[in-house]
């Protein structure tokens, strides 16, 4: 029974005096969505470039351009959200944390399509975990400051 003492942490709430009550920047989510809407727009006009390339190493350099449009877009919209929610204590984010955050999302962007090969009947797969590999890099960019006064 002593293994389950966490259980009244997870179903009672705590006091008020514990939260932080955050907010989100309407204008900041706005670009967050604009970002990624950009993001994908690119991706999708590198993509017709692809189809009109002549040889494997085009395709492949075009590949690469619409993987780091894209998956940049991902880190962008990712980042900026992140940057809407603020708390009544200050953050700051590590720089380098924050830019190899990017790394994730890109790859994940661009490995499966390098590998497709349109004369063997391969496509480009599907690539909707950029952003669950992304966002914990980024997250974890993210570092504590002191309290904010009201």
């Amino acid at each position: 029974m002593s293994g389950l003492s966490f259980l009244p942490l997870v179903f009672t709430a705590p006091e008020d005096s514990l939260l932080y009550v955050g907010r989100y920047d309407p204008v900041l989510v706005t670009l967050s969505v604009a970002a990624a809407i950009l993001a994908s727009y690119t991706a999708l006009l590198v993509s017709r470039r692809l189809l009109v390339a002549a040889t494997t190493h085009a395709r492949r350099l075009w590949t690469a351009a619409g993987g780091l449009a894209m998956g940049a877009g991902i880190w962008a919209m990712h980042f900026v959200g992140m940057l809407a929610f603020s708390l009544p204590c200050a953050t700051t984010y590590d720089p380098l944390v924050t830019l190899l955050s990017m790394v994730p999302g890109v790859l994940r962007q661009v490995m499966p399509c390098l590998s497709a090969s349109p004369e063997r009947g391969l496509t480009c797969p599907s690539k909707p975990s950029g952003i669950s590999m992304t966002s914990p890099v980024g997250t974890s960019a993210r570092r504590p400051g002191r309290t904010r006064r009201a």
